[in-house]
């Protein structure tokens, strides 16, 4: 069994382990980087660690979307570096089973379902689990600035 928090983009819920989450704070000004990919909003001084930010509307594909007082960096650990994804909100920390996570349906193949591991159905609520380092791609680390 594994804990995982969970988070949300427009109407759906996401997850991904709390083991890869280091904090989570409310947005804060991001600046933007020259020639950085369009789903990289930018980077953010937290704490003095300046962190590459990725908008996961973006990254998915996603309806454009505004900054709400819900909206959160979530700062997560991936092999490379530090990264902050930029989502709607963060709702809580569900356990969630390894069997209770299925295979993504064929149907999900593509832009989204790229990133995923699989989908898990919790009280009726369906959440759909990442695959961080899918999610992160390349390598934040050699953006121009």
């Amino acid at each position: 069994m594994g804990q995982y928090v969970v988070f949300g983009l427009g109407k759906q819920n996401y997850a991904l382990p709390v083991r890869n989450v280091r904090e989570i704070v409310p947005v804060k000004e991001i600046t933007k980087v020259p020639h950085a990919p369009e789903h990289v909003a930018g980077i953010v001084d937290i704490r003095g660690l300046v962190i590459p930010v990725i908008d996961l509307h973006k990254r998915f594909s996603l309806a454009d979307w505004q900054v709400t007082d819900d909206s959160r960096i979530m700062v997560v650990e991936s092999s490379d570096e530090d990264v902050g994804f930029l989502v709607d909100s963060v709702s809580e920390v569900v356990h969630i089973q390894e069997d209770e996570i299925g295979e993504p349906s064929g149907l999900l193949k593509g832009k989204e379902g790229d990133y995923l591991i699989g989908v898990a159905n919790l009280e009726e609520k369906l959440i759909l689990v990442l695959d961080l380092e899918k999610v992160v791609g390349e390598k934040l680390s050699e953006l121009e600035v």
